[in-house]
């Protein structure tokens, strides 16, 4: 019943991990618990650790706004990442202070600093600040009322994999296993281990409608970056552009003249082409053998996610598929 070694968690940049839009995620922490209960295990006498080697340290990309980033989407991209990777965070105010009086998930941002001002007219307008690729602490900035008694923001977490091991840790203590050393976040895990169970996402083709229907730049990422997996052994960004790149060469599509430099859009350098658009959905819609995939996760005018506004007055909106995008200004 003793396991004299260390529990490791192997991710492959899995973006549902107790998602808000996959429900049945939540139960992950009881699912894994569980898992290393029936192999017998009562008590561990090494660590939790979460390896993060596979994908590079890259978790923002260098060409976002200041402004997107440490927002809920504008969050890093990690190969174990949970809960959208956006921390909820509730505050209050009196006359004069401002006060933290609820964080969802627990600890989910342990190194948070206000300096937002209070004002006496205008609006609440808060926002979070800070690079995960530089530091762990985040700034509540901005403006809020004076005695506002509850107002919720979103920001990034600071450390998803870090957070999964904990929760994993206190999982185990409630499950009556002991475990006797701490929680790790390294780079590298010796090859040789023991596959204790392995946890399967939902399927490709729900988690891309999910992008589509809610313009969730978080699994984006993830997806562009895992891709690079296919032909590398570390997972980046730009090798997974690359790869979406020569996939559309190979089937005969001309990628000359596109620039494309993240998996979300966040950037203002890319610049695809009507034309490659075109062309692409030319392709989907006659040649992919995912062709009613793709189109069903299209979402629908005046039904569906960040188009259900679209087009009110319009009597033929519910025949449009329009996957929405925008920019300030």
């Amino acid at each position: 019943g003793v396991l004299n070694g260390n529990i490791y968690l192997h991710g492959e940049g899995d973006p549902t991990l107790a998602s808000n839009y996959f429900k049945e995620t939540l139960n992950f922490a009881q699912v894994w618990s569980k898992a290393i209960k029936e192999k017998g295990i009562k008590q561990i006498n090494g660590h939790i650790i979460a390896e993060i080697g596979n994908f590079d340290t890259e978790y923002i990309s260098p060409l976002w706004l200041v402004e997107d980033i440490g927002t809920y989407y504008g969050t890093g991209t990690y190969p174990l990442s949970c809960y959208d990777n956006t921390s909820n965070i509730t505050l209050k105010s009196s006359e004069n202070e401002i006060f933290i009086t609820d964080i969802y998930p627990e600890n989910s941002n342990p190194d948070l600093e206000i300096n937002a001002k209070i004002v006496s007219s205008g609006k609440n307008n808060l926002y979070v600040r800070g690079n995960p690729a530089t530091v762990n602490t985040r700034f509540i900035e901005g403006t809020i009322l004076p005695n506002t008694e509850s107002l919720l923001m979103k920001g990034d977490i600071n450390n998803p994999p870090l957070l999964l091991t904990n929760i994993l840790k206190k999982q185990l203590i409630l499950d009556s296993v002991e475990v006797l050393g701490d929680t790790r976040v390294e780079l590298n895990i010796p090859k040789k281990r023991i596959n204790l169970f392995t946890y399967q996402s939902p399927q490709l083709k729900e988690i891309i409608r999910n992008i589509n229907v809610y313009s969730n730049n978080v699994s984006a990422e993830h997806l562009m970056k895992r891709i690079a997996l296919q032909n590398d052994s570390i997972a980046t960004t730009l090798n997974g552009v690359k790869t979406v790149f020569e996939y559309w060469k190979s089937v005969g599509i001309n990628t000359e003249g596109q620039y494309q430099y993240d998996g979300s859009g966040l950037t203002p350098k890319n610049a695809l082409s009507p034309e490659f658009m075109v062309d692409i959905l030319c392709y989907m819609q006659n040649k992919s053998q995912y062709a009613d995939d793709f189109y069903n996760s299209l979402p629908t005018v005046g039904k569906d996610g960040t188009v259900s506004t679209v087009l009110k007055n319009c009597s033929a909106r519910s025949s449009f598929k329009m996957k929405s995008g925008s920019f300030r200004n």
